[in-house]
């Protein structure tokens, strides 16, 4: 079965969570057997109800601005943003099959992206919430801001750590994973804007 059970999701996301809380040794409960490295890559289904209420908040406060382009169609933004989530998904698992061997941590490949799939689904929760909020009105742009940073603190360890215990890679190594997985994210990010003509 390629999706993942209720002991399956537990035991995983409580993996990547002692991980990041800097227990190294935790990386060992990931399931990176070849049932669990596909399985980890279908844990994008527990993010869709966060995901829709993203991008519907994102539409919202687009909506709400005094000068919206012409050419922003919400379905067409929707549509879009569906497509962008699923590409960003797969997009560095499938740099990093590229890059494993020259990197020398090819025998470590599915222990990482399985924990990284997994840990996708923690860093969401701070990364969205704050658009989210906003877009209900329930927040202003300055603590939606600072709220942000906060998700892109919980980005950038769990990314770090995962990698280091994972690949079992310097601290140098870490960071230019972290740092190329963010600017991955950023170039996908600004290539779907210019699509719904943000």
């Amino acid at each position: 079965m390629l999706f993942p059970s209720i002991s399956d999701i537990q035991r995983n996301l409580t993996a990547v969570w002692a991980v990041f809380r800097g227990n190294r040794d935790a990386i060992r409960q990931v399931d990176a057997s070849y049932e669990g490295f596909w399985r980890s890559f279908a844990a994008i289904v527990l993010l869709i109800p966060l995901y829709i209420a993203f991008v519907m908040s994102e539409i919202a406060v687009i909506e709400s601005r005094d000068l919206i382009p012409a050419e922003f169609s919400p379905t067409w933004h929707a549509a879009v943003r569906a497509i962008s989530i699923v590409i960003d998904w797969v997009g560095y698992p499938l740099l990093m099959l590229v890059m494993a061997r020259p990197l020398g941590i090819a025998s470590r490949y599915a222990t990482y992206i399985a924990a990284y799939n997994w840990s996708s689904v923690i860093i969401s929760v701070p990364l969205a919430l704050p658009g989210i909020l906003l877009g209900l009105g329930m927040i202003s742009t300055g603590i939606a801001g600072a709220l942000m940073l906060v998700g892109l603190a919980v980005f950038v360890r769990m990314r770090f750590v995962v990698a280091r215990a994972a690949l079992e890679v310097s601290v140098a190594t870490a960071a230019g994973l972290v740092l190329l997985d963010f600017l991955l994210g950023l170039a996908l990010a600004e290539l779907f804007d210019r699509m719904t003509g943000l």
